[in-house]
Formats: structure tokens, sequence, C-alpha cells
């Protein structure tokens, strides 16, 4: 009789704990989480400072003559004013916020602090103002100092209405497509911006600053009608069953 081939031996198999991998990143994930990598670099961060610290500079350029400082001064604004655009990227807390406070109080006095913040909030109105500045040298108007802060008031004003009528048509009629009210709101902000600056500027200034408007007018007027026209197009080829 054959001698029986051996029995191997049992073999006893382990359970593999596997931990479940995390699901890939977004691009968005991605992007915030090189951010945070960043901003712990030191060398981002000296970086980045010297950036913010040229952006504020230009941004705020005309707050020495506002504020009436000196250069010596305005560079320790400007510094208090980096320090806090450089807490905001990280989430400023409450004690970083209150030592900006101090600073500039101690710079500026508590009614200094106040025009600060007067001036923030007009620098889109002074970027505007600019605008038109530079577009009536160039039309041989140019604007006197003394012209400025005045038509600096007006176009504050004119574009605070102008926020709010915007935001009050975007909640009642949100647009589709181009915004065909809120070119007709702006337009209309910009006659009134003109009509409120008569009284101050010369009668060839007046007819400068109307041309140019005229001109602004005629183009968003013209991007209306070219847009309504092809949106219109497209409705009728959707209606045909035709591609786009």
């Amino acid at each position: 009789m054959a001698a029986s081939a051996p029995v191997p031996a049992p073999t006893t198999t382990k359970a593999v704990l596997q931990t479940p991998s995390a699901p890939p990143m977004t691009p968005a994930e991605r992007y915030d989480d090189a951010q945070r990598h960043l901003l712990e670099n030191p060398e981002f961060q000296k970086s980045m400072r010297a950036r913010q610290r040229a952006v504020i500079e230009f941004a705020y350029r005309e707050l020495p003559r506002a504020l009436g400082l000196s250069p010596e001064k305005a560079s320790l604004v400007f510094d208090q004013l980096t320090e806090e655009s450089m807490h905001q990227m990280h989430g400023a807390t409450e004690a970083q916020k209150q030592a900006i406070e101090t600073q500039l109080i101690e710079l500026l006095g508590y009614d200094g602090v106040k025009r600060l913040e007067e001036f923030r909030a007009a620098i889109p109105s002074r970027a505007e103002v600019n605008n038109l500045r530079s577009n009536l040298a160039s039309m041989g108007q140019p604007l006197r100092d003394e012209q400025i802060e005045p038509l600096l008031a007006v176009v504050r004003a004119q574009q605070q209405r102008l926020d709010r009528e915007m935001r009050q048509h975007r909640e009642t009629d949100p647009p589709q497509g181009y915004d065909v009210e809120g070119s007709r709101l702006m337009n209309a902000a910009n006659s009134r911006i003109l009509e409120d600056s008569r009284a101050f500027l010369t009668q060839q200034q007046f007819a400068a600053l109307e041309s140019y408007y005229r001109n602004q007018r005629d183009i968003s007027e013209a991007i209306a009608k070219t847009t309504q026209m092809q949106i219109e197009q497209l409705n009728r080829d959707a209606q045909a069953g035709r591609p786009n």
C-alpha cells in the first residue's frame, strides 16, 4: 500500500486592516492648502508684506494731503495699515485689531482716525475723481486743486445712491445676460454728477465732462443694443432647432 502524501499543516490568515485613504483634494482645497503653507513661510510673509506696503502706499497716496500728515507720520500710518492687512490674511484676532487701532489713535488722535475711516470709505470715489481728472486734462481742461474736494463730494454722494439703487434692482429684478437696467442707472448717476458739478466747473470744463459722459453713455447703449440682438438671435435659433 502506497504511503499517503503528507497533509500540509493548516495555515491561518490574519485580516489586514487598511485605513481608508482620504479622498483627493479638490482644486480649491489644494489651493487653500498651498496658501496655508505659504503663509507659514517667513520668506513669503516678508515678500507679501513688502507687496502690501506698496499697494497701500499707492491706494492711500492722497491721505497725507487730506489729513495734513508729514512724510514721517504718513509712513508710520502706512506701516500700521500694512500690518492690519497682513493680520487679515491670517484671520485677525480681536487683540490684533485693538493693537492696530491703539497705534493709529496714538499717531492720529481720535479725530484723525475718524477722518482716516472717512477717507477709506471714499477710496472708490477718489478713484473715479482721479479718472475724471485724467480725462479732463487730456481734453485740455484740467481741474484746479480747489475743485477736487467739491467734485469728490458730488461723486461720493451719487455713488452711494447708485449702490442703493443697484442693490434694489438686483434683488427685485436679477439681470439676465447684459444688465441693461444697471447700465441705465449708471448713466443716470453720471448725469447727476454732471449737473451737480456745474456750480464749480468752468463752462469749458463742464462741456468737456459732458462730452466724456456722453461718450460713456453711447458705448453702454451700443453694447446693450448689440447684446440684446445676440440674445434674440440665439432664442430664434433655439426655437428653430438650429445648433448654436
